[in-house]
């Protein structure tokens, strides 16, 4: 252990043990002995405190005479029939103890000899502190290279090949015709690439100056382009997350079939679809056979426990009821279509009837959609108006629940139930495809 020489520290010192192992709590200053650097034992003085602790371990709290000498410091008990531990102690110099403990300051390293020369070293300390100033980072007291006089010429040194050019020029080749004729011929393409680039005008920023002037034809279809999409865009209106065509815009549009016509197309265009409701209104009317049933609405087939052609998706916050006529019907049919009443000796009149539609896994009871489930059993044959089949009404306050783009599953449950009889309930269930809602 380390401590800085000449300044107080405290140690935990012991335990400290009587001859029979016991420890020992009244253990006093005087009871312990401090040798310096090798020096003789000798009590330690009042000056230094001993605090017992507890288990015979004490805080033994040092004074600077106590730490005074550099080196090796060792305490011990002197008490007779009592032992304790030795301690051992290195006693350095301050500079030592801040940088190699605290990190509070640095090593001094003087160098007093370079390459085993001390002479070195005084010369290199001369030179940094007269020869060299650092405000100007040059070399100060630089003797001066003497004036040259005389020049007698260069030395030929191997690879060289040069000779003097002469008074005017007398040692030069002279150049031959046909070469000054190709210099020429290139400066008259330097000179026609310039001519064209000159043309061109261009700003400080390596862009075309606001000033130039475009070539009149495609100044022209550039403003052809700008006429067109203006009137193009004046008539557009936005609707919602695309554009349409506004009404003016349409108002003499052909009439269709790519013959044109005369007169108001749109309206033509409302009289066709006008006529196509008429027709989808004649096969919805025929809702009541089986086969338009399984088709256009939804079907409820008793194996594997499945509702077919069931809609993929349903409209957030629309009301799906017969008070509209968008009541969904399920006929109960068997795997080849053939419409059911009952399975067994189960009258699916009989059961109650729930209908809902929920994520999967959905903990959140709020967010389950509850729809009224009537079971329908008209008298009959049992086929085309007289088939039975499950009535599903979903009104707008339950379809508002949806949540845009999840996926959700429509079961249809239906329960006999007898209570009080001992009997347990027969339940039976019949789980959608994936539904989705949309706004």
């Amino acid at each position: 252990m380390w401590c800085k020489q000449s300044t107080a520290a405290t140690l935990i010192v012991g335990p400290i043990l009587d001859s029979a192992g016991a420890e020992y709590t009244s253990a006093v200053i005087g009871d312990l002995s401090i040798s310096k650097n090798g020096g003789t034992l000798t009590a330690l003085a009042a000056a230094a405190t001993l605090t017992h602790i507890a288990n015979g371990q004490y805080t033994l709290v040092m004074t600077t005479g106590n730490l005074d000498t550099l080196g090796r410091l060792q305490i011990t008990c002197n008490k007779s029939t009592y032992q304790m531990p030795p301690i051992g102690l290195n006693i350095v110099p301050a500079m030592v103890f801040d940088s190699m403990v605290l990190g509070t300051d640095v090593l001094q390293s003087d160098v007093t000899q370079i390459g085993g020369d001390a002479q070195s070293a005084t010369d290199l300390k001369d030179f940094a502190d007269a020869g060299y100033d650092p405000s100007t980072s040059k070399v100060l007291g630089v003797v001066l290279v003497d004036t040259l006089t005389t020049y007698t010429g260069n030395t030929p040194q191997t690879g060289d090949s040069f000779a003097r050019i002469g008074v005017a020029g007398a040692g030069l080749t002279a150049v031959d015709d046909a070469t000054i004729a190709a210099i020429a011929a290139e400066a008259v393409k330097t000179a026609a690439i310039k001519a064209k680039t000159d043309q061109f005008v261009f700003t400080t920023a390596n862009k075309v100056d606001s000033t130039a002037v475009l070539d009149s034809t495609v100044g022209t279809q550039i403003t052809a382009i700008e006429t067109f999409a203006t009137r193009m865009t004046t008539g557009l209106v936005v609707d919602g997350a695309v554009y349409q065509f506004t009404a003016n815009m349409l108002e003499l549009a052909p009439a269709g079939g790519g013959g044109g016509g005369s007169g108001d197309a749109t309206l033509a265009k409302q009289e066709e679809i006008l006529t196509q409701l008429d027709v989808i209104q004649t096969k919805t009317d025929t809702i009541g056979s089986v086969g338009a049933i399984t088709s256009l609405l939804a079907a409820a087939v008793l194996e594997p426990g499945t509702i077919t052609s069931f809609p993929e998706t349903l409209t957030i916050g629309d009301s799906y009821t017969e008070q509209n006529g968008r009541e969904i019907q399920i006929p109960i049919v068997d795997t080849d279509g053939t419409p059911l009443s009952s399975t067994g000796s189960l009258n699916f009149a009989d059961a109650s009837v729930t209908f809902t539609l929920q994520r999967s896994g959905e903990t959140d009871s709020t967010r389950v959609i509850t729809g009224t489930a009537t079971f329908v059993d008209p008298p009959g044959t049992g086929t085309g108006a007289g088939a039975p089949y499950a009535v599903i009404e979903l009104p707008a306050s339950e379809t508002a629940k949806g949540l845009k783009k999840y996926k959700y599953s429509g079961i249809l449950t239906f329960t006999w139930a007898y209570a009080g009889t001992g009997t347990a309930d027969d339940v039976m269930s019949f789980e959608t495809d994936t539904i989705t809602f949309d706004s």
